[in-house]
């Protein structure tokens, strides 16, 4: 762990109520000084090196950059995710539409097979009816051949 991840980390451990901590220079340099003596695996603890107000200030401009990046990140996800939603929004409107037309097919299709059992059912007892009176037929025109004399 660094010493500005080590600072980060007791600041945050520090931080009463979860409010925002508002250092000054000096403070971070002592933080930082006390971090690094208490660090026994800081690769600066065998040597004592002064913190200058340039190092707080550039360890600054890191998190401030870190922390802007962390944002920029944030707000991607968030468009993406919303982009997402709505995507999945959309998808499932247009299952739902789908689903209601293939039920509309479907009773379509089965009025449709209703109405060819009917007609085949119709059909078959207009095939009877004309057997029927096909048999008739041949049984009247049988007996007024054999009741008429023929011409002849």
């Amino acid at each position: 762990m660094s010493p500005v991840q080590g600072v980060l980390s007791d600041i945050d451990a520090a931080r009463p109520g979860g409010g925002t901590p508002t250092l000054h220079l000096e403070e971070f340099a002592n933080i930082l000084r006390l971090r690094t003596r208490l660090d026994p695996e800081s690769p600066h603890r065998q040597r004592a090196f002064p913190v200058t107000a340039q190092d707080i200030t550039s360890a600054l401009d890191l998190v401030r950059e870190a922390a802007s990046r962390i944002r920029d990140t944030d707000e991607r996800i968030r468009a993406s995710e919303a982009r997402t939603q709505a995507l999945l929004t959309r998808a499932a409107d247009e299952l739902k539409s789908a689903e209601a037309r293939a039920k509309a097919a479907e009773a379509l299709a089965e009025a449709a097979e209703t109405r060819a059992r009917d007609a085949e059912a119709r059909l078959k007892d207009a095939e009877s009816r004309a057997q029927e009176a096909e048999s008739w037929l041949r049984q009247i025109f049988s007996a007024i051949s054999e009741e008429l004399p023929a011409k002849g």
